[in-house]
């Protein structure tokens, strides 16, 4: 496989560069931007809050990984937050028959607390007009200790990375032909879409007063398990493709994904609580490969409504998965420990904190592959050329999803 990396100036790690407290004069910013012929635009994130009652927002730009925190605040009603963002054009696509530019996106991670549930939400957002508005979805996590929300802060507290092998995708044959699974050139500039997982611990009363002297054992935080209610855009580095199947074999595809990982403290002084947060990241895959075998019962039989055929006297064909239906889900057991150097809180500095993970890593098809699309390489072994080969997708027969079927039966 060869590897080409998108190289993305400096100047992009600084993407937001207003939180508007004022809308209007926003607007005006905005406006001389435009004058000035600067590539500024606003973003417009709508959040309908959970619960009812106060509610405290954390939220984190995960622009190009970079997990700065924006804000921290508490709304009493549904807040609109407002950015104003730089509108960097990726590349341009011709969408029947006409020209559409894409824009680089932004990235924004809330941590949004209630008096007692704790929610989770990533707003990813292509501001494809000069004003984008967007929804941002919130999921629940988990339920933990009430506190007031008074005095409430949120900070940093330290960074680390590493690599995992994930299952990120399946492909098929039958008897006649090899097929083989994997991105091309110009996927590199694009992402796929797999899971962002979350690990929470909290304490409270003594615990808590221990840790504001610096006395708490950071090893000793009880967290939860891993769970992933959303999806990250992870940047492709690798194109190339698997080894074939063939003879009705169909293959799991392995990925090897950088991950980072940030941990967070919120604390509630006036609760004599603290909220802990570590967000494992999947931020970039390296590589891949054909890794274990799965059973079919759709390949080889007649195919459904809506079908592709590779005629007599073809011998090959790249057939493009679509962004994923949800119809499939690619699970890998991990076990591994990260450690983590601490920078804050000033008491901390410097102290390492060992956490361990053993889980079952869970990549769904659904929009798994929204941006960039791996392609089925289908090669016609020599006695079977001169046939019609009939190629069908998992699910809805007029959708594209994550799962490509073959057979040699005609409708």
């Amino acid at each position: 496989m060869s590897i080409r990396y998108l190289l993305i100036p400096l100047f992009l790690i600084l993407l937001v560069m207003t939180i508007a407290t004022n809308t209007s004069d926003t607007l005006y910013l905005l406006f001389m931007d435009w004058i000035e012929g600067k590539p500024s635009g606003l973003v417009r994130l709508h959040i309908v809050l959970p619960e009812k009652g106060s509610c405290y927002i954390l939220c984190i730009n995960y622009t190009d990984a970079v997990a700065d925190i924006l804000f921290s605040r508490i709304y009493y009603v549904n807040p609109t937050i407002t950015f104003k963002v730089w509108r960097i054009p990726k590349r341009v696509e011709y969408i029947n028959g006409s020209k559409v530019v894409r824009y680089f996106e932004h990235v924004f991670y809330f941590f949004v607390r209630t008096r007692r549930n704790i929610y989770v939400g990533l707003a990813i957002v292509e501001p494809k007009k000069p004003i984008t508005d967007f929804n941002v979805k919130l999921h629940f996590l988990t339920q933990s200790d009430e506190v007031s929300l008074n005095n409430a802060n949120s900070y940093k507290m330290g960074t680390t990375y590493n690599y995992q092998n994930v299952r990120i995708g399946e492909y098929h044959s039958i008897n006649g032909i090899h097929v083989s699974w994997g991105f091309t050139s110009g996927d590199e500039y694009k992402k796929i879409r797999i899971e962002l997982y979350h690990r929470l611990a909290s304490i409270a009363g003594e615990d808590y007063l221990a840790y504001r002297r610096g006395e708490y054992n950071l090893n000793n935080l009880p967290w939860g398990p891993p769970s992933s209610p959303i999806k990250y855009p992870t940047s492709i580095s690798v194109t190339g493709w698997t080894a074939a199947v063939f003879n009705g074999i169909c293959a799991k595809v392995m990925g090897r994904v950088e991950y980072k990982y940030d941990m967070y403290c919120t604390e509630y002084p006036d609760d004599l609580t603290a909220d802990f947060l570590l967000v494992m990241t999947p931020i970039n895959l390296i590589g891949y490969w054909k890794d274990g075998t799965l059973s079919c019962n759709k390949c080889g039989k007649k195919p459904s409504a809506s079908y592709g055929k590779i005629e007599s006297g073809a011998k090959t064909r790249n057939v493009a998965l679509g962004p994923g239906g949800g119809y499939k889900r690619w699970d890998t057991d991990l076990s591994f420990s990260i450690g983590i150097s601490i920078s804050k809180p000033t008491q901390y500095a410097g102290t390492s904190v060992t956490i361990g993970f053993s889980f079952t890593y869970r990549v769904s098809g659904s929009n798994v592959y929204s941006e960039a699309r791996p392609k089925i390489h289908i090669v016609k072994d020599s006695g079977y050329v001169n046939k019609d080969l009939y190629y069908f997708f998992e699910g809805s027969p007029t959708v594209r999803s994550e799962v490509l079927h073959f057979t040699w039966i005609p409708p």
